[in-house]
């Protein structure tokens, strides 16, 4: 039996599983660029990869169950759910498009960690990375407590207790504030590192574009808090128009966190398939290739150099063989530039 009104029986699966569909199929093959350059030719997964692997994991089990309340009828208009089929289906996703989003941020700091050595850089992203964690056990309990018992969710029962809708919106609007503060600085802290090297500006312009790209997925968290925070403020014919909203704004948010992690991490496998292609030309000179030209601007730069060779942020043309004599020569090279320490 379908609602009265103008709109019922509109069915907005289209409008969801469309732009759905396409976000996923980027992310999932920016992760699989990603794996696939880090274990080819040599294995070189650390644990921000490993977070990685475990972050797409959780989106990819989030999609399967968005496609099945998809299937049925979830964005179909005056089509009511069915609460003892579809409301635990609708907690578990709950949780795990938040330890997505907390999942994806740790293996972003992870990868952070490796560009500088300072105490203060260390310590900050370990903070985030302490946040996130304390944040994935605090919205697991929250979600498993939400009800007493847990089934009043979709069952309720004259004994059972749920919290308030104002204990609801509170834990939303604090969690969604940690996660923007979060994406906020992960994006913006190797912004200040990457204005320091002597680059070219094209080149600085895309690394800072890599390293800020997961701002996008900031824009959407701010849209679904915004939409959860008062529904008044976007006007939306029906509750089902808001939920479909509610889901796209989710799975977008998650999607681009997911790009935005592997993103920084294809600039040089990428550099590499457009020098077989021949589509860009090899470097003439190795001061063109390597990070020792702006070492001496930087303090740790034989760190940080390091970090750049590990993440193929800097990639040259010629055959393993010679990369491989000229990684040796490079390395003997920034083992000779003074540091801030050496100085002292």
């Amino acid at each position: 039996m379908s609602a009265s009104g103008p709109d019922a029986g509109e069915d907005l699966t289209a409008v969801l599983v469309i732009p759905m569909t396409i976000f996923f199929a980027l992310g999932l093959v920016t992760s699989v660029a990603r794996i696939w350059s880090r274990i080819r030719p040599e294995w070189v997964l650390r644990w921000d990869d490993y977070t990685l692997i475990f972050g797409l994991l959780l989106v990819i089990a989030w999609h399967i169950l968005q496609s099945i309340n998809s299937a049925r009828g979830y964005a179909v208009v005056g089509l009511p759910p069915v609460p003892e089929r579809d409301f635990p289906i609708w907690v578990a996703q709950g949780m795990l498009i938040w330890w997505g989003y907390c999942v994806l941020r740790i293996s972003m700091a992870l990868m952070l960690l490796r560009f500088h050595d300072t105490r203060t850089w260390r310590w900050s992203l370990i903070a985030l990375i302490v946040v996130q964690v304390c944040e994935i056990v605090v919205i697991t309990g929250f979600n498993m407590s939400y009800c007493r018992p847990l089934s009043a969710i979709w069952h309720p029962t004259p004994d059972s207790h749920c919290m308030s809708g104002a204990v609801m919106m509170t834990h939303t609007y604090v969690s969604s504030a940690l996660n923007i503060l979060a994406d906020f600085f992960l994006a913006t802290a190797p912004l200040a590192i990457i204005a320091r090297i002597k680059r070219p500006l094209a080149e600085k312009v895309l690394l800072a574009g890599l390293m800020t790209s997961s701002l996008c997925a900031t824009v959407f968290a701010g849209l679904r808090l915004a939409l959860t925070q008062n529904d008044h403020r976007i006007p939306l014919p029906t509750e089902t128009h808001r939920l479909v909203l509610f889901a796209l704004l989710s799975v977008l948010e998650l999607s681009l966190l997911l790009i935005g992690c592997n993103l920084p991490c294809l600039k040089g496998p990428t550099h590499r398939v457009l020098l077989k292609w021949g589509i860009v030309k090899p470097a003439r000179h190795a001061a063109e290739a390597n990070a020792t030209s702006f070492l001496d601007r930087m303090p740790h730069g034989q760190h940080f150099a390091q970090q750049l060779d590990n993440m193929s942020l800097q990639e040259w043309g010629g055959d393993q063989s010679t990369r491989n004599e000229e990684v040796g020569s490079q390395r003997n090279l920034v083992a000779k530039v003074p540091t801030e320490k050496s100085i002292a």
